[in-house]
C-alpha cells in the first residue's frame, strides 16, 4: 500500500505526465465533481453503469477505480488485480476540492494493479502552515499502516 504526501511545486510538473488517457471507475460515494479534474481520462460511475459487485464489475474494463471505501482492503482479496485502487479519505466535496490535484497526479501515475490511499490533513483547510498533531508534515495524515498480506 503506498500513502501519498504531495509538495505543492511538484504538482504541476507531475500532472503534466499523464501520457495517456485512462479508463476511470467512481463507486458511489467519489464525489462526480471530481471527474473535472480528470478531463483526460475516460470517468464512468457505478450509478451510471447500474453496477453492484464493483471490483468484479470493473475489472478488464477500467485502468483505475477511485473509491472512498476505507476499509476495502480488508474485505476484498486485492492481490493479481490489473486493477488500480485509489482511495480517497472522504466522501465530501468540499474536502476533496482544495486538494484534487493530488487526485489526478495519483491517477495519472497508477501503474495496474497498484493500490493507493490518499491523506490530506482536515487542518489544511483551516490553514496550509498548520502542523497535523498526528505527523510532523504540515497538511499531511498519519500512514495508517500497510495493507494487510494478501
Amino acid at each position: 500500500m503506498t500513502v501519498l504526501k504531495f509538495a505543492e511545486s511538484s504538482l504541476t510538473v507531475q500532472i503534466a505526465r499523464a501520457s495517456r488517457s485512462m479508463r476511470v471507475f467512481f463507486d458511489q460515494g467519489t464525489p462526480v465533481p471530481l471527474s473535472h479534474a480528470l478531463a483526460l481520462h475516460e470517468v464512468s460511475t457505478a450509478f451510471e453503469l447500474g453496477w453492484s459487485n464493483l471490483l468484479r464489475e470493473a475489472e478488464g474494463r477500467f485502468e483505475v477505480f477511485v473509491t472512498t471505501d476505507q476499509n476495502l482492503r480488508y474485505q476484498q482479496n486485492l492481490g493479481g488485480r490489473r486493477l488500480a485502487i485509489l482511495v480517497l479519505p472522504t466522501t465530501n466535496w468540499p474536502e476533496i476540492q482544495r486538494p484534487q490535484s493530488e487526485v489526478v497526479v495519483a491517477v495519472n501515475s497508477m501503474p495496474p494493479g497498484d493500490y493507493r490511499e490518499l491523506r490530506w490533513c482536515a487542518l489544511e483547510s483551516v490553514s496550509p502552515n498548520a502542523k497535523c498533531a498526528n505527523c510532523s508534515t504540515p497538511g499531511a495524515s498519519p500512514n495508517p499502516g500497510p495493507a494487510p498480506s494478501q
